[in-house]
């Protein structure tokens, strides 16, 4: 399993992947980044797995977002289109791959986010930011801020429920460390 995927499934990847189409971004989204990932770790042998993670993570967001802004301009030409042939109603149901694309790796960004302990404040403040870039109906602004902060909140739970694990696994073990150390 590439490390990339299984930090992410600690992460709570699971729970985002809920329809066929975020699996398929979520596929698309492993292929496409395993490789690069595996390479950070090479390069950088003494940070943690998770810092990596989170400066990787950053970094894809980051690339994605600016090549959306890019295509901004184009899509807005294309809606414009949808508007005049199709009538506003129908238009307002145009969403580019680029808008599913940037929706899903911000969603990984907010997961790792709060999977790492990123300040609540710091990934709200973006959620906000995002919705806006993707959308300027109101609706659909509280809805995808809503799903960026539900993602934040997996990843907050699932690093719970690893330190807890840990915790667990660490309480059962440290009798057994002492008696070998004693002998």
């Amino acid at each position: 399993m590439p490390v990339l995927l299984d930090l992410l499934q600690r992460a709570g990847l699971a729970e985002l992947t809920s329809s066929s189409q975020t699996q398929e971004e979520s596929d698309t989204f492993i292929t496409a980044y395993s490789s690069a990932f595996d390479a950070v770790c090479k390069q950088k042998p003494d940070s943690t797995q998770n810092d990596l993670l989170l400066g990787f993570i950053t970094k894809t967001y980051l690339a994605k977002r600016e090549y959306y802004q890019a295509q901004e301009e184009s899509m807005e030409n294309m809606r414009q289109v949808f508007k005049d042939t199709v009538g506003k109603e129908h238009a307002g149901k145009f969403k580019s791959q680029e808008s599913d694309s940037l929706q899903f790796t911000a969603s990984v960004w907010f997961m790792v986010q709060g999977y790492t302990g990123i300040d609540y404040s710091y990934a709200y403040e973006h959620a906000d930011d995002i919705a806006h870039l993707l959308s300027q109906q109101a609706e659909q602004i509280e809805s995808i801020r809503s799903e960026l902060m539900r993602s934040y909140y997996v990843g907050v739970e699932h690093s719970q429920r690893n330190k807890d694990k840990s915790s667990f696994i660490s309480a059962l073990t440290q009798p057994l460390r002492r008696w070998f150390k004693r002998h």
